[in-house]
């Protein structure tokens, strides 16, 4: 997703893409979870973060951060319930698991908001937007016939 993120934001692409930012928003959304959480930099590199806020962004995607799950759409809950009455408590917890999603959290120390980041759900529309960004690029090149270098002034 890096990668990702500093080639839709660079000069090349602004140069050929409308709007950018509209076009990459869970790529724009969960780069704070690269930035805090992947790459350690709130302890590596801090910037002004409390201590308290570098030792959750260290233990967010730990288990020690506890396990936040939000339930998949269309399952009822009611369901699972009696599963742990029937099959005890390895069965229920492994109708949860199944039920619901995943999902881990940071508080974005800009906004102040709690960010979520479900991987199932994420990781499909960060493919999905550079999917349809690098398809735009090209087929802007091919109808054009000139090179996408050519169209942004960039030389090679």
């Amino acid at each position: 997703m890096p990668p990702f993120h500093a080639f839709g934001g660079s000069d090349f692409v602004r140069a050929l893409v409308a709007d950018i930012d509209s076009r990459l928003p869970t790529v724009r959304r969960l780069i704070v979870f690269r930035n805090k959480i992947a790459a350690h930099r709130s302890i590596d590199v801090p910037r002004n973060e409390p201590l308290g806020e570098q030792i959750r962004h260290a233990a967010a995607l730990s288990p020690m951060a506890g396990r936040l799950y939000i339930p998949r759409p269309g399952v009822a809950r009611q369901e699972i319930e009696v599963s742990h009455r029937v099959a005890g408590i390895a069965a229920y917890m492994n109708a949860f698991r199944l039920s619901s999603f995943l999902t881990y959290q940071i508080r974005d120390s800009k906004s102040g908001d709690a960010l979520n980041f479900v991987l199932e759900q994420d990781h499909l529309a960060i493919g999905a937007e550079c999917f349809e960004l690098i398809t735009e690029l090209l087929s802007e090149s091919s109808h054009s016939g000139r090179s996408l270098c050519a169209r942004s002034g960039i030389q090679r």
